[in-house]
């Protein structure tokens, strides 16, 4: 293998790398709430952003954060991205008599 291919190997997909810098900044916020910080501004729209989410973990994780740091502003958000996992969920298949 060659060392490019190997370089490539080991850091992992950009979307993996998208994955994993999201949830760093998670746990960062996290504990920066936990310890007390009172949330600024871009801590809000970084977690508005997060429950936007193409990733369900990340949404969940943020939906958390914003319960757990009790961010009442942010619950439309948090409703929104429950209401958006729901609707993309499969739903089951009925047959003609049932209802």
């Amino acid at each position: 293998m060659s060392a490019k291919k190997a370089s490539r190997s080991v850091q992992g997909s950009p979307a993996q790398r998208g994955f994993d810098k999201e949830l760093a900044e998670l746990e960062a916020l996290a504990g920066l709430m936990k310890a007390g910080a009172t949330p600024q501004v871009d801590t809000i729209e970084h977690l508005r952003r997060a429950l936007a989410h193409r990733n369900n973990f990340i949404v969940s994780q943020s939906r958390q954060l914003v319960a757990e740091a009790e961010l009442f502003a942010l619950l439309p958000d948090v409703l929104a991205a429950s209401t958006a996992s729901s609707s993309t969920r499969p739903r089951p298949i009925r047959s003609a008599g049932q209802e």
